[in-house]
């Protein structure tokens, strides 16, 4: 006999949940390869710092088997130096995920609309789709954020805008002076909040982080991750900067214990390396230059040039490209969910890893 599960909301059955990227036991073991290379979830390839690890290995075992400090004043404070702001300011959560999941349960606590783009994360629509909250969907203008008509499309109901800056998946980024003059025109009602989890990889000069607009726009969100430049992905943290009284509101809110000590003393480590940072540039940069390069000689269109992948226009279907792959063992991301059926996002790796996956699509192509 079945339970009945009729009396639970029609928006959880029609949920569609977010699919993460294949790991590499799961396509070893799939396919039966011992060697293969994952470029899907736009990790660091070179792992966490060094100093991480040796940080970890020569942690007290208490660290473990104790509740973690969940005020965590030593982390605070060392995002707020490098932030330029207060530890007041800050939450964390278990990933940017958590974080976004939090203030979309709080911002649209007493209803509303979500506005997101078509071509954003899509995660920021399955976590107000789960809670059956309306989003509303703006259209991007050749794969760039359209905000006019962000502004068109506010009415009455809405209560929050997430905006991605680097853009996931398409690798598109607006300027400082675009977002100032944005976040100036939403209604004080509104709270907007600009995703900025490949902050750390912009190198190009016009590039802005929005924290400062936070003291004249009490109404602006700005969100960040460890797992991407600082490679700590399996331990999951990230955090938000808010105005104290925002951030004061999500810290009430938020679960106790949701990042582990590890997660923490990580993150610490991680901000000071700043060896390992520049040279996470660095490689970054250059198989940018590689991917871009190698991928254009196949004849393939290359959308934006911010973080720490691409996003390229095939001319075959992308899921097709994908699947011979993975068989080949390489892990990249088709974006079918985004109503892109020809656009890969591949993952920037090493230079030896970038040109093994270039050398096999040449061979498909």
């Amino acid at each position: 006999m079945q339970q009945n599960l009729s009396h639970i909301a029609r928006y959880i059955h029609d949920l569609i949940p977010y699919e993460p990227g294949k790991t590499v036991s799961e396509i070893q073991r799939t396919y039966g390869l011992s060697n293969v290379i994952k470029l899907a979830s736009n990790e660091n390839p070179l792992g966490p710092s060094p100093r991480v690890i040796e940080t970890l290995q020569k942690i007290d075992p208490r660290v473990i088997s104790d509740y973690p400090e969940d005020q965590a004043p030593s982390l605070h404070a060392a995002i707020a130096k490098i932030n330029n702001i207060q530890p007041d300011q800050i939450t964390l959560g278990a990933g940017s995920s958590e974080i976004f999941d939090l203030i979309i349960q709080i911002f649209l606590s007493s209803g509303g609309e979500l506005l997101v783009s078509e071509h954003a994360w899509s995660l920021y629509r399955i976590f107000s789709q789960a809670l059956g909250k309306k989003v509303v969907i703006i259209k991007d203008k050749n794969y760039h954020h359209d905000l006019p008509s962000f502004l068109k499309a506010i009415n009455d109901s809405t209560r929050l805008i997430i905006i991605p800056s680097p853009n996931n998946p398409t690798g598109t980024w607006i300027s400082y002076n675009e977002l100032e003059s944005f976040i100036t025109d939403i209604p004080p009602y509104i709270t907007v909040v600009i995703d900025e989890a490949y902050h750390e990889y912009m190198t190009d000069k016009r590039y802005q982080t929005v924290t400062g607009l936070i003291k004249k726009h009490p109404n602006l969100i700005v969100s960040r991750t460890f797992s991407k430049m600082y490679a700590l992905a399996g331990l999951r943290i990230g955090y938000s900067i808010a105005s104290a009284e925002v951030a004061g509101l999500i810290n009430k809110f938020r679960k106790s214990f949701t990042v582990s000590s590890l997660a923490l003393y990580a993150a610490e480590v991680a901000l000071s390396d700043h060896e390992y940072i520049e040279k996470t540039k660095k490689i970054n940069s250059e198989g940018m230059k590689q991917l871009r390069q190698g991928l254009q000689q196949l004849g393939v269109s290359i959308i934006g040039d911010a973080g720490n992948f691409v996003c390229a226009e095939f001319s075959m279907k992308a899921k097709r490209i994908s699947d011979e792959l993975l068989l080949a063992g390489f892990i990249v991301r088709p974006l079918l969910p985004y109503n892109m059926d020809h656009h890969l996002r591949i993952s920037i790796g090493t230079e030896e890893q970038n040109r093994a996956l270039l050398e096999k699509l040449a061979s498909l192509e």
